[in-house]
């Protein structure tokens, strides 16, 4: 199958093939440039915008559908290219030392409102970001993620994103 989306293009194929353990199942999805906005729900101000890239493959047997998904294994790539992610202003940090500096007490209740706002007024600029991706037992999941912005750079990574750093320049 091929076709466009998001004013970006798709290709990919799903294969199943009979086996003596039941269903085998293989697929690829690659997805190039489309226009990550239109394909979230629509909102006023959209958390994330740019250009999209996936490549993604995975296979699979099993003798039940709950089987042959649990049996799913693969690997692929995710990119943005000239994105913008809402509500991570780089200026934060600094908007808040400024405050600090300038007498703010530096007791949680009194910043955290403050580093929220600061957070929430601004976007960082993505100019590109990538993560690979891999498929165990069912479960897709980004295995690190680095984002190179305008005033500062994202990385995460972690299977609950119990790990993620915002360096500013």
């Amino acid at each position: 199958m091929s076709g466009a989306i998001a004013g970006g293009a798709f290709s990919g194929g799903v294969t199943f093939t009979r086996a003596p353990d039941g269903i085998t199942a293989g697929g690829k999805l690659t997805i190039d440039k489309a226009d990550v906005a239109a394909l979230l729900p629509p909102a006023a101000r959209p958390p994330i915008t740019g250009r999209l890239g996936l490549m993604l493959s995975a296979e699979g047997s099993g003798r039940s559908p709950v089987a042959l998904i649990g049996s799913l294994h693969g690997n692929g790539t995710v990119s943005l290219a000239d994105g913008q992610l809402a509500g991570l202003d780089p200026h934060a940090f600094a908007a808040i030392v400024h405050a600090v500096d300038n007498g703010l007490a530096i007791e949680a209740p009194k910043i955290e409102p403050l580093m929220s706002h600061a957070l929430e007024s601004g976007q960082l600029q993505v100019k590109a970001a990538e993560s690979t991706l891999s498929v165990s037992a069912g479960q897709i999941r980004l295995d690190k993620v680095q984002a190179k912005g305008d005033g500062a750079d994202v990385s995460a990574e972690g299977h609950n994103w119990a790990s993620a750093a915002i360096a500013p320049d």
